[in-house]
Order: C-alpha cells, then sequence, then structure tokens
C-alpha cells in the first residue's frame, strides 16, 4: 500500500483554490459572467481548457517555493501525462462503435423498448446494463443517449432536465465500476494493490449501494 508523504505539503487553502477556479471558471466563460470583459460566451470544450490552463498557473504560483526549479520535469510529466486521456479518449469511441454495432447490443436494446413503462425506467434499466459492460461513464452516457435519446425526447411527457439527470447519475454512479473499469485499475496501480485484493471492497462500497439507490429510483420511475 502507497502512503503519502506529507513533507512540504501545501495548506487547504491552496490546495483547493485551483480547485474552485477551476469550477468558477468553467462556469463563468460557458455562462458569459465575463462579457463586460470583452469574453463572449464560450464553448464547453474551450472553457474546460482555458479554465484549467489558468488553474494549472495559479497552482504553480501558490506553490511557488516548492516548485521552482523543477518547471522541465512538471512539463515532461504533464505532456506524458497527457498521453493517457488522449488514448483514453480515442479507445472510447472505438469501444462505443464495436459495442453500438454488436449483435448482442441490438438484442438488448429491443429487450429495453420491449420492457415498456415510461423513459425514466428505461434509462434506469439501459443506464445500469450499459454501465456493467463498458466499465464507464462516459462510454455509458455515449452509448445510452446515442441510442435511446431520440425515442425518449420524442415522448412529450417527458422532462428533459429530470432525465439528464437520471442518467447522469446513473452512468456515473457505481454499476459502472466493473472488473475491466479503467479508472478502477488507475486506482489500484496507485495504490499498489491488485483486483482480488480491491474489488470486494468495491461490491460492499460502492456496487451494493448503487444498486440500492438505482432499486428505489426504479421505484420512483414507476410511479411516475
Amino acid at each position: 500500500m502507497v502512503k503519502p508523504d506529507r513533507e512540504n505539503l501545501p495548506g487547504l487553502a491552496a490546495a483547493l483554490a485551483p480547485m474552485v477556479l477551476v469550477i468558477l471558471l468553467y462556469t463563468g466563460l460557458t455562462s458569459g459572467w465575463f462579457s463586460f470583459m470583452g469574453i463572449g460566451r464560450l464553448e464547453a470544450s474551450n472553457s474546460i481548457l482555458a479554465s484549467m490552463g489558468i488553474a494549472c498557473i495559479v497552482c504553480y504560483l501558490l506553490n511557488l517555493k516548492t516548485l521552482r526549479g523543477s518547471e522541465k520535469d512538471i512539463l515532461f510529466k504533464g505532456m506524458a501525462g497527457g498521453l493517457n486521456p488522449t488514448f483514453a479518449a480515442a479507445v472510447i469511441a472505438g469501444f462505443l462503435g464495436v459495442i453500438t454495432g454488436s449483435h448482442g447490443y441490438q438484442l438488448f436494446t429491443e429487450a429495453v423498448q420491449n420492457v415498456g413503462g415510461n423513459p425514466y425506467m428505461q434509462c434506469l434499466i439501459a443506464g445500469s446494463v450499459t454501465g456493467f459492460i463498458t466499465g464507464g461513464g462516459a462510454v455509458t452516457a455515449q452509448t445510452v443517449l446515442g441510442t435511446f435519446g431520440a425515442g425518449w425526447l420524442a415522448n412529450s411527457s417527458v422532462n428533459t432536465g429530470l432525465l439528464r439527470q437520471i442518467t447522469v447519475a446513473n452512468t456515473a454512479g457505481g454499476i459502472t465500476l466493473s472488473p475491466h473499469s479503467g479508472g478502477l485499475y488507475g486506482v489500484m496501480g496507485f495504490a499498489g494493490t491488485d483486483l482480488k485484493e480491491s474489488y470486494p471492497v468495491c461490491i460492499t462500497s460502492v456496487i451494493l449501494p448503487s444498486i440500492v439507490i438505482n432499486i428505489i429510483f426504479s421505484a420512483i420511475a414507476v410511479l411516475m
């Protein structure tokens, strides 16, 4: 098990400031808060890049005493660390195409549509099953909404805001934490553990509570 080194750690305010700044800047840039400065409303992708870039600079300045002299190492590790997310995005796109194009997924799609009931219930079923198959929230959200979204939105009684919240909550929940989840392996690599040691804890602390929550949401959806 990896034990954190607490020497030279920043204070609580310095540690939280960059994260809070990302949220505020992203919200402001996408909402047009800075129009008085001549900065119009930006697209989500441009906003998050600008927000994280500024937050990185602020983080460096707040920890200048500790980080001074290690700029080259920081830049190199940052660029090297960016390779994994780039490849992950490509893998997600490819995995999405494989899943939606498979015969088994077509059968699953027909089964969900034949379940009947309201779109909220279908969203819970589709999100839970697809989440465990894919092992990732982003892939699950894209797959579920890409497959069923148009049909659900065609229903005039559907509250789009509620449907979005259910989809995000469901796809970001613990049911996507399957044994082949990429995020799980990233955490295990950092913690120095293996699947045999970690997954029982995941089941009891993440997956089972998520199943209970989904059952509750399903009951609410049935009554709506």
